[in-house]
Protein backbone atom coordinates (compact mmCIF):
# COMPACT_ATOMS: atom_id res chain seq x y z
CA UNK A 1 0.00 0.00 0.00
CA UNK A 2 1.29 3.30 -0.64
CA UNK A 3 1.07 5.56 2.49
CA UNK A 4 1.45 8.99 2.83
CA UNK A 5 5.14 8.93 3.33
CA UNK A 6 6.37 6.87 0.96
CA UNK A 7 4.11 9.39 -1.57
CA UNK A 8 5.81 12.14 0.00
CA UNK A 9 9.12 10.25 -0.67
CA UNK A 10 8.38 9.84 -4.22
CA UNK A 11 6.93 13.31 -5.39
CA UNK A 12 9.77 15.05 -3.65
CA UNK A 13 12.22 12.92 -5.38
CA UNK A 14 10.76 13.70 -8.53
CA UNK A 15 10.67 17.11 -7.74
CA UNK A 16 14.44 17.42 -7.10
CA UNK A 17 15.16 15.79 -10.45
CA UNK A 18 12.52 18.22 -12.38
CA UNK A 19 14.40 21.05 -11.02
CA UNK A 20 17.75 19.96 -11.68
CA UNK A 21 16.54 19.55 -15.23
CA UNK A 22 15.16 23.01 -15.14
CA UNK A 23 18.25 24.64 -13.66
CA UNK A 24 20.29 22.44 -16.40
CA UNK A 25 18.18 24.43 -19.17
CA UNK A 26 18.17 27.73 -17.19
CA UNK A 27 22.17 27.68 -17.94
CA UNK A 28 22.28 26.96 -21.42
CA UNK A 29 19.58 29.38 -22.29
CA UNK A 30 20.92 32.66 -20.31
CA UNK A 31 23.68 32.61 -22.93
CA UNK A 32 21.05 32.85 -25.45
CA UNK A 33 18.75 35.78 -24.16
CA UNK A 34 21.45 38.14 -23.65
CA UNK A 35 20.20 40.87 -26.40
CA UNK A 36 16.58 40.76 -25.03
CA UNK A 37 14.85 42.46 -22.53
CA UNK A 38 17.03 43.90 -19.66
CA UNK A 39 14.66 43.63 -17.10
CA UNK A 40 12.50 40.42 -18.56
CA UNK A 41 10.40 40.06 -15.45
CA UNK A 42 9.62 43.25 -14.77
CA UNK A 43 6.40 45.57 -15.55
CA UNK A 44 4.82 42.50 -16.68
CA UNK A 45 1.91 39.83 -16.68
CA UNK A 46 2.00 35.95 -16.90
CA UNK A 47 -0.11 32.74 -16.52
CA UNK A 48 1.30 30.36 -14.87
CA UNK A 49 0.89 25.87 -14.17
CA UNK A 50 1.79 24.13 -11.19
CA UNK A 51 2.54 20.55 -12.84
CA UNK A 52 2.88 18.99 -9.23
CA UNK A 53 -0.91 19.86 -8.33
CA UNK A 54 -1.72 17.35 -10.62
CA UNK A 55 -0.37 14.33 -8.84
CA UNK A 56 -1.21 15.58 -5.57
CA UNK A 57 -3.14 13.27 -3.33
CA UNK A 58 -6.06 15.47 -3.96
CA UNK A 59 -5.14 16.10 -7.91
CA UNK A 60 -6.10 19.31 -9.46
CA UNK A 61 -5.40 21.43 -12.52
CA UNK A 62 -3.91 24.57 -11.09
CA UNK A 63 -3.57 28.12 -13.50
CA UNK A 64 -2.58 31.47 -11.83
CA UNK A 65 -2.17 35.19 -13.51
CA UNK A 66 0.71 37.22 -11.90
CA UNK A 67 1.71 41.30 -12.03
CA UNK A 68 5.53 42.15 -11.59
CA UNK A 69 5.92 45.31 -10.91
CA UNK A 70 9.28 47.29 -11.40
CA UNK A 71 11.55 45.61 -8.85
CA UNK A 72 9.74 45.81 -6.15
CA UNK A 73 6.55 43.71 -5.80
CA UNK A 74 4.52 41.39 -7.47
CA UNK A 75 0.77 40.11 -6.69
CA UNK A 76 -0.70 37.00 -8.48
CA UNK A 77 -3.64 34.62 -8.08
CA UNK A 78 -4.15 30.70 -8.79
CA UNK A 79 -7.08 29.09 -8.40
CA UNK A 80 -7.43 25.22 -8.88
CA UNK A 81 -10.50 22.71 -9.89
CA UNK A 82 -10.20 19.02 -9.58
CA UNK A 83 -13.21 16.69 -10.81
CA UNK A 84 -13.69 12.70 -12.04
CA UNK A 85 -12.00 13.58 -15.41
CA UNK A 86 -8.53 13.91 -13.81
CA UNK A 87 -8.68 11.35 -11.47
CA UNK A 88 -6.30 8.04 -11.90
CA UNK A 89 -8.62 5.25 -13.07
CA UNK A 90 -7.63 1.65 -10.71
CA UNK A 91 -9.31 -1.61 -10.96
CA UNK A 92 -11.84 -0.73 -8.41
CA UNK A 93 -12.96 2.73 -9.23
CA UNK A 94 -11.18 6.48 -9.88
CA UNK A 95 -9.46 7.86 -6.68
CA UNK A 96 -8.34 11.06 -5.27
CA UNK A 97 -6.38 9.37 -2.82
CA UNK A 98 -4.25 6.45 -3.77
CA UNK A 99 -4.69 4.11 -1.06
CA UNK A 100 -8.73 4.80 -0.67
CA UNK A 101 -9.59 3.68 -4.24
CA UNK A 102 -13.25 4.06 -3.31
CA UNK A 103 -14.48 8.19 -4.40
CA UNK A 104 -17.51 8.29 -6.65
CA UNK A 105 -18.33 12.23 -6.95
CA UNK A 106 -14.72 13.80 -6.36
CA UNK A 107 -14.56 17.47 -6.55
CA UNK A 108 -12.05 20.31 -5.82
CA UNK A 109 -11.82 24.47 -5.11
CA UNK A 110 -8.83 26.00 -4.01
CA UNK A 111 -7.97 29.71 -4.29
CA UNK A 112 -4.44 31.07 -3.60
CA UNK A 113 -3.57 34.71 -3.50
CA UNK A 114 -0.15 36.08 -3.03
CA UNK A 115 1.77 39.06 -2.50
CA UNK A 116 5.83 38.62 -3.28
CA UNK A 117 8.28 41.36 -2.25
CA UNK A 118 11.63 41.57 -4.48
CA UNK A 119 14.56 40.95 -2.61
CA UNK A 120 17.16 40.82 -4.94
CA UNK A 121 16.91 41.63 -8.60
CA UNK A 122 19.35 40.27 -11.72
CA UNK A 123 18.72 40.85 -15.32
CA UNK A 124 17.95 37.26 -15.92
CA UNK A 125 16.32 36.10 -12.24
CA UNK A 126 15.11 37.36 -9.15
CA UNK A 127 14.91 36.27 -5.54
CA UNK A 128 11.51 36.77 -3.69
CA UNK A 129 10.15 36.69 -0.59
CA UNK A 130 6.06 36.14 -0.38
CA UNK A 131 3.32 35.21 2.23
CA UNK A 132 0.36 32.90 0.30
CA UNK A 133 -2.95 32.75 1.59
CA UNK A 134 -4.86 29.83 0.56
CA UNK A 135 -8.38 27.75 0.71
CA UNK A 136 -9.84 24.76 -0.48
CA UNK A 137 -12.66 22.96 -0.28
CA UNK A 138 -12.84 19.31 -1.33
CA UNK A 139 -15.94 16.80 -1.24
CA UNK A 140 -16.52 13.14 -2.33
CA UNK A 141 -18.81 10.53 -1.45
CA UNK A 142 -17.27 7.31 0.13
CA UNK A 143 -18.49 3.80 0.30
CA UNK A 144 -17.75 1.17 3.08
CA UNK A 145 -15.56 2.42 4.91
CA UNK A 146 -15.01 3.83 8.32
CA UNK A 147 -13.84 7.36 10.47
CA UNK A 148 -13.98 8.38 14.00
CA UNK A 149 -16.40 10.51 14.94
CA UNK A 150 -16.16 14.25 16.92
CA UNK A 151 -17.49 12.27 20.18
CA UNK A 152 -14.55 9.40 19.62
CA UNK A 153 -16.46 6.45 18.05
CA UNK A 154 -15.53 4.83 15.08
CA UNK A 155 -18.57 4.32 12.48
CA UNK A 156 -19.06 2.43 9.95
CA UNK A 157 -20.47 3.18 6.87
CA UNK A 158 -22.12 1.86 3.57
CA UNK A 159 -21.83 5.54 2.16
CA UNK A 160 -21.46 8.89 3.54
CA UNK A 161 -20.54 12.43 2.14
CA UNK A 162 -16.83 13.72 3.09
CA UNK A 163 -15.97 17.39 2.94
CA UNK A 164 -13.02 18.72 3.54
CA UNK A 165 -11.88 22.71 4.06
CA UNK A 166 -8.63 23.78 4.13
CA UNK A 167 -7.70 26.92 4.41
CA UNK A 168 -4.22 28.97 5.88
CA UNK A 169 -1.14 30.95 4.91
CA UNK A 170 2.49 30.07 4.05
CA UNK A 171 5.83 32.25 4.59
CA UNK A 172 7.32 31.72 1.06
CA UNK A 173 11.24 32.10 -0.61
CA UNK A 174 11.56 32.09 -4.15
CA UNK A 175 13.34 32.38 -7.25
CA UNK A 176 12.17 33.13 -10.60
CA UNK A 177 14.81 32.31 -13.34
CA UNK A 178 13.79 33.74 -17.42
CA UNK A 179 14.73 30.64 -19.73
CA UNK A 180 13.45 31.94 -23.17
CA UNK A 181 12.18 35.53 -23.79
CA UNK A 182 8.53 34.48 -22.74
CA UNK A 183 8.72 31.40 -20.33
CA UNK A 184 10.11 31.63 -16.88
CA UNK A 185 10.74 29.09 -13.88
CA UNK A 186 9.56 29.87 -10.60
CA UNK A 187 11.05 27.72 -7.54
CA UNK A 188 9.60 27.73 -3.72
CA UNK A 189 9.73 26.87 -0.83
CA UNK A 190 8.31 27.54 2.63
CA UNK A 191 6.66 26.97 6.15
CA UNK A 192 3.26 28.21 7.75
CA UNK A 193 -0.07 26.70 8.71
CA UNK A 194 -3.48 25.56 8.03
CA UNK A 195 -6.64 24.71 9.78
CA UNK A 196 -8.32 21.28 8.39
CA UNK A 197 -11.47 20.21 8.60
CA UNK A 198 -13.32 17.39 7.79
CA UNK A 199 -17.31 16.54 8.16
CA UNK A 200 -19.14 13.42 7.16
CA UNK A 201 -22.74 13.85 5.85
CA UNK A 202 -25.62 11.79 5.05
CA UNK A 203 -23.68 8.98 6.57
CA UNK A 204 -25.39 5.21 5.68
CA UNK A 205 -24.25 3.67 9.12
CA UNK A 206 -23.98 0.30 9.11
CA UNK A 207 -22.34 0.10 12.68
CA UNK A 208 -21.30 2.36 15.56
CA UNK A 209 -18.38 0.81 17.74
CA UNK A 210 -16.99 1.77 20.75
CA UNK A 211 -14.12 4.41 21.42
CA UNK A 212 -10.79 3.39 21.66
CA UNK A 213 -8.14 6.11 23.19
CA UNK A 214 -5.28 3.67 21.74
CA UNK A 215 -6.34 3.22 18.40
CA UNK A 216 -3.87 4.50 15.63
CA UNK A 217 -5.13 4.99 12.06
CA UNK A 218 -3.07 6.24 9.36
CA UNK A 219 -5.15 8.42 7.08
CA UNK A 220 -6.17 11.69 8.25
CA UNK A 221 -9.56 11.93 6.19
CA UNK A 222 -11.08 9.11 8.92
CA UNK A 223 -10.53 11.74 11.61
CA UNK A 224 -14.31 14.15 11.74
CA UNK A 225 -13.74 17.35 13.37
CA UNK A 226 -10.88 20.44 13.13
CA UNK A 227 -7.04 20.15 13.34
CA UNK A 228 -4.71 23.16 13.16
CA UNK A 229 -0.85 21.61 11.57
CA UNK A 230 2.07 22.87 10.29
CA UNK A 231 2.08 22.83 6.43
CA UNK A 232 4.82 22.49 4.02
CA UNK A 233 5.18 24.72 0.74
CA UNK A 234 7.29 23.07 -1.84
CA UNK A 235 7.35 23.27 -5.66
CA UNK A 236 8.10 25.64 -8.74
CA UNK A 237 5.74 26.75 -11.25
CA UNK A 238 6.13 27.41 -15.25
CA UNK A 239 5.19 30.67 -16.08
CA UNK A 240 4.01 32.06 -19.57
CA UNK A 241 4.47 36.16 -20.13
CA UNK A 242 2.37 37.28 -22.28
CA UNK A 243 2.92 41.03 -21.85
CA UNK A 244 5.18 43.35 -21.39
CA UNK A 245 3.61 46.58 -20.24
CA UNK A 246 7.37 48.76 -20.03
CA UNK A 247 8.11 48.34 -23.97
CA UNK A 248 4.40 47.91 -25.06
CA UNK A 249 4.89 44.72 -26.22
CA UNK A 250 2.14 41.59 -25.85
CA UNK A 251 2.15 38.11 -27.29
CA UNK A 252 0.34 39.36 -30.24
CA UNK A 253 3.99 41.53 -31.36
CA UNK A 254 6.12 38.65 -30.57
Amino acid sequence: MLTTKKYRTIVTKCSIILLFLCLSTYKVSAQNVKTEIKDPLYNSWSVNIAPLSLIDFAPRFRIGVEYTHQKNWAISTDIGVGGEAILTETEASPSWFVPLKEGEDYHLYEIRPEFKRILLDRPFHFIYGSIELFYIYMSDVLKNNTYYARNGKEIEYQSAMLTKQKWGAHFKLGIKFKLSKRFVLDLYTGLGFANRTFDYTDVKTKNIMGSNPFSYHTFSYKDEGNTRILHLALGFKLDYVFKYLKDKKSLGDS
